[in-house]
């Protein structure tokens, strides 16, 4: 079955650096993008990742290939078979305009090759 997305979803576009507060002091975990839209993102799951669902986090992005760092707040919204999904709670102008552009670029790349559009 097909899922419907309301947004188009970009494939493996980077790295994250997942933090969060812990009891004592700030965790931070280096993860995978699995992948991302303008309202939120699925990053692989930590190891030793200890939170639980609605736990706020940050996320630093940075893009395969790219010298750009989006920082961007979130809240976990589900955790399963490995993966993190997060619900972006704040977006700035310009890392919207980052994530656009992206997605963007990614929508061309897909019909130029004559790829399905993950939406």
């Amino acid at each position: 079955m097909k899922e419907k997305r309301e947004f188009p979803r970009v494939q493996h576009i980077g790295s994250c650096i997942l933090s969060r507060e812990g009891a004592t002091d700030l965790e931070t975990w280096q993860t995978k993008i699995l992948d991302i839209t303008a309202q939120g993102a699925s990053i692989e799951c930590p190891d030793t990742w200890p939170g639980l669902p609605d736990d706020n986090v940050r996320m630093t992005l940075t893009q395969e290939g790219g010298d750009i760092e989006l920082k961007l707040s979130g809240m976990i919204v589900h955790q399963r078979l490995g993966v993190l999904g997060i619900k972006f709670l704040t977006v700035s102008v310009d890392n919207l305009a980052h994530l656009q552009r992206i997605i963007e670029l990614d929508i061309a790349n897909k019909i130029k090759t004559n790829e399905s559009i993950n939406v």
